[in-house]
């Protein structure tokens, strides 16, 4: 085991922990938007259900609109840090 080994135990906890809170907050929205209602109440807070249009660009069809060199001008590159997680097998000697 290394001395990483609790950084990896951490991360683990804290995904399976966020998975948990993500599902049941998705059952509760499931449950309030389920009641119909705009505005739920607990006596100390409230919940207004809002409804919302959002436009979005469809890429594929504006860049048939463009050629590359156009394309290569619009486009902007970003940096992306992702974790994986793999198990790791033990190999039978």
């Amino acid at each position: 085991m290394s001395n990483t080994a609790p950084l990896v135990v951490s991360f683990l906890a804290a995904k399976a922990a966020a998975e948990a809170a993500n599902a049941a907050l998705d059952a509760a929205r499931a449950a309030i938007l389920g009641t119909g209602l705009e505005t739920l109440t607990d006596g100390h807070v409230d919940v207004v259900v809002c409804l919302s249009e959002r436009a979005t660009l469809d890429t594929k069809i504006a860049k048939s609109y463009l050629d590359d060199a156009q394309i290569a001008a619009a486009t902007k590159t970003a940096v992306v840090t992702t974790l994986r997680v793999r198990a790791r097998l033990a190999v039978a000697a």
